[in-house]
């Protein structure tokens, strides 16, 4: 292999190991008991490789931005909030590294490059875990938020919109009050008319039959 494969290998798995880790700590090789001074350096020796005047890969502006961004969180005094969580979470992952060992008989103590090399890897990959898995936390806590503001906002939609019928029908009840009066007259002068008609018309059919009884009662005699 010639040494620009190998340099071109070496820039793609560190813009690999940049853009994939979500932890800082990852990012620069560091943990939170390493110095922001070796912090520093190790940023610089970075940078170096990935700073886009110079390095050609297609995404070596995004991998320095990032990276960058990974210095600031883990050395600038208004990103302490920050680092205190990665550092937490790091924190987690090393202790649960530390029982995975355990449980697999293997022992604590790091008396090689190997064995300290293969654990910080152990390490890093359980952040990664962890911090993805507290992102996915995030994410389901951000989503059912989201829809019980769209429950409630539906709700109170709902109830505008009846609200606004009802309104609409009094208003409607009240424009048409006059028209109902007026029906109502003209029923009740139907209704007297009709009971002078039959009143009239009953009177009419008792004389008619006194006048036939009596008419009657001369033949008789």
């Amino acid at each position: 292999m010639s040494s620009d494969a190998a340099s071109d290998e070496k820039v793609d798995k560190l813009v690999k190991r940049v853009m994939a880790f979500k932890n800082p700590f990852c990012v620069l090789g560091a943990d939170p008991t390493t110095p922001s001074e070796e912090i520093q350096k190790r940023y610089k020796r970075m940078a170096l490789i990935l700073h886009p005047d110079k390095c050609k890969h297609p995404r070596a502006k995004e991998a320095f931005a990032q990276l960058k961004k990974c210095l600031e969180t883990l050395t600038e005094a208004a990103m302490l909030p920050d680092r205190a969580a990665y550092s937490e979470m790091w924190h987690r992952a090393e202790t649960k590294a530390l029982d995975n060992w355990a449980a697999k008989g293997r022992k604590r103590k790091f008396d090689d490059d190997e064995s300290l090399k293969q654990f910080r890897h152990d390490v890093e990959l359980l952040t990664q875990k962890l911090q993805m898995e507290a992102e996915q936390a995030a994410e389901n806590i951000e989503k059912a938020k989201q829809a019980n503001d769209r429950y409630v906002q539906d709700k109170r939609a709902k109830i505008l919109e009846e609200m606004r019928k009802d309104d609409e029908k009094e208003r409607d009840w009240e424009e048409k009050r006059d028209d109902r009066v007026a029906v109502s007259c003209v029923y009740r002068r139907l209704a007297a008319y009709r009971t002078r008609h039959r009143h009239a018309h009953g009177c009419a059919c008792i004389a008619a039959m006194l006048l036939g009884q009596e008419t009657e009662s001369r033949q008789l005699t």
